[in-house]
């Protein structure tokens, strides 16, 4: 595809617009704070970051089996990096999440110019929908969503990359460069598998049908794909998957898909954490138990309204693609959906929207042209005020408790940020709505404790802690929190148990065994 020198202009102006449009609606962010929800593990506390060194680095890519479940040592880098020259400055990190997200709207607008042949508001309207869409402020505003935009970066640079040979139909030497920057996303992060995929549709979008050589010459990327995806299974720990019946998986699923869809036109009701459904006289809200009927019946309504449109049917491919592998049906996380799991997904569903507003010539083409740049203002003037929600932890978990005020993750975690503020009646009123809501629950007992460690009441700790350990044996740090109380009050003996039974069940907690050491010194 070749441009005149007036065309280039007005690429480079249009481009322009799109990045000066993404950083006012997301330049409030630059004075956020850190929101403590996986801050500490990623960057805080997390010693991989914070030795900004040669070995560090090493061990980054080589420690594949890590706490939070993911392994992404070029996102980590990125951090290293940062904190090395910032240390804890939260808004130097946002704003490069908003660059990065920023520099990957751009590459939106290049992949969508070559798929529609350079029609230029169509490949605008795109970028401008992922830009400012409300549901992608999530992936921005949180700090270790970095995993999200920076994925997104060398997934889509491989994209427009591939996206040149498959629609010329050449065998030059694109193999190389797409497969380093597949590797590229992979360690950022494994959502990244569904590459070969993308690159396939790819080839049907441009030919109308796959060839056995368009898969065989995917075999690399499919093997890589594999050997990541067996990577991330293995990191997930046996507790961390949601322990429901694989029925349950399918109705969870289904209303994550449909939700999804929904959430692409009205993106309202947005939240940074969506919980699982309760069941109420043994039975889940009714809209549960049609999800998966209901998705099958628009599902395929869709793909047979779309059958004759291949830019429509791919879009849909694209989309279904990538959201499958978050939505659910095998493998839960600890929510029902999340806002970030659309970032690239949606860009099938917008290149749908810009085919249908931007295409043709005409007075009615006009107006839906004008149309559709209201509906891009309107989603910069929501996504704007979305971002104030991610201003710190507080503001993050009271809006989700305004929605869903039984959710007993968001009061204990908006309680962890009180008292790590010194408010410990705001804090402790949370954890006691949290043991409410959940009086079984040992990591609440826990999270009161603590806060009572923290105002100087020893024994309604101890209480605490005891009760945790009741309900669950194996809480390890209920264990460590516990032995701090009785050196506190003065019982070394009993402190050195608790230490002796953490190492029992965790033997590489070295910060339990230098405490042991230290109680054991004469």
């Amino acid at each position: 595809m070749h441009f005149d020198v007036i065309q280039l202009r007005k690429i480079f102006f249009l481009a322009s617009l799109l990045a000066i449009l993404v950083f006012i609606v997301f330049v409030n962010c630059l004075s956020h704070q850190f929101t403590y929800w996986d801050d500490n593990k990623y960057i805080l506390n997390n010693p991989l970051v914070q030795e900004f060194s040669w070995p560090a680095v090493g061990r980054m890519f080589a420690t594949w089996r890590v706490q939070y479940h993911q392994y992404h040592p070029l996102t980590l880098l990125s951090f290293a990096a940062e904190y090395h020259f910032f240390k804890a400055a939260a808004g130097v990190y946002i704003f490069h999440n908003l660059l990065l997200h920023a520099a990957n709207t751009i590459l939106v607008f290049a992949l969508i110019l070559i798929l529609t042949r350079g029609r230029m508001f169509s490949a605008w309207l795109a970028a401008a929908l992922f830009g400012v869409h409300p549901m992608h402020v999530e992936s921005v505003a949180w700090i270790v969503e970095r995993k999200d935009v920076l994925y997104a970066f060398f997934y889509l640079a491989a994209l427009i990359f591939y996206s040149q040979h498959s629609r010329d139909g050449k065998s030059g030497n694109w193999t190389w460069p797409v497969f380093l920057l597949f590797i590229g996303s992979l360690l950022s992060k494994p959502a990244a598998v569904t590459l070969p995929l993308a690159l396939l549709l790819l080839d049907y979008y441009w030919h109308g049908r796959l060839r056995c050589r368009d898969w065989l010459i995917k075999t690399p990327f499919f093997v890589l794909s594999v050997i990541f995806g067996t990577i991330g299974l293995a990191q997930r720990p046996l507790g961390l998957a949601t322990p429901y019946p694989g029925i349950d998986q399918i109705y969870f699923g289904s209303m994550a898909v449909l939700t999804y869809l929904w959430k692409a036109v009205f993106p309202v009701q947005l939240s940074g954490f969506y919980p699982f459904p309760e069941k109420i006289n043994g039975y889940y809200p009714a809209e549960f138990y049609a999800a998966p009927f209901v998705l099958i019946a628009v599902t395929a309504g869709l793909f047979y309204l779309a059958r004759k449109q291949r830019l429509v049917l791919f879009g849909l491919l694209f989309f279904y693609t990538l959201i499958l592998l978050t939505a659910g049906f095998v493998n839960l996380n600890n929510s029902l959906l999340a806002d970030r799991y659309t970032y690239v997904a949606y860009i099938g569903l917008f290149f749908i929207a810009a085919g249908f507003w931007g295409a043709g010539e005409g007075p009615a083409v006009k107006k839906r042209r004008w149309c559709a740049c209201g509906i891009v203002l309107l989603f910069a003037v929501m996504a704007w005020q979305r971002c104030t929600v991610w201003q710190d932890g507080i503001t993050l978990w009271s809006d989700v408790i305004k929605k869903y005020p039984r959710e007993v993750q968001a009061y204990r975690n908006r309680g962890s940020e009180f008292g790590r503020r010194g408010k410990f009646f705001p804090a402790w009123r949370d954890f006691n709505q949290a043991l409410a809501l959940d009086p079984s629950n040992p990591a609440g007992y826990n999270n009161r404790g603590y806060l009572y460690y923290e105002m100087g009441k020893w024994q309604n700790a101890l209480a605490d802690f005891s009760f945790s350990l009741a309900l669950d044996p194996g809480l390890v740090i209920a264990y460590f929190n516990r032995a701090a109380v009785y050196i506190k009050i003065g019982d070394r003996e009993k402190a050195r148990q608790d230490y002796r039974q953490i190492i029992k069940i965790a033997p590489g907690m070295t910060a339990a065994r230098q405490a042991l050491e230290q109680l054991e010194k004469p």
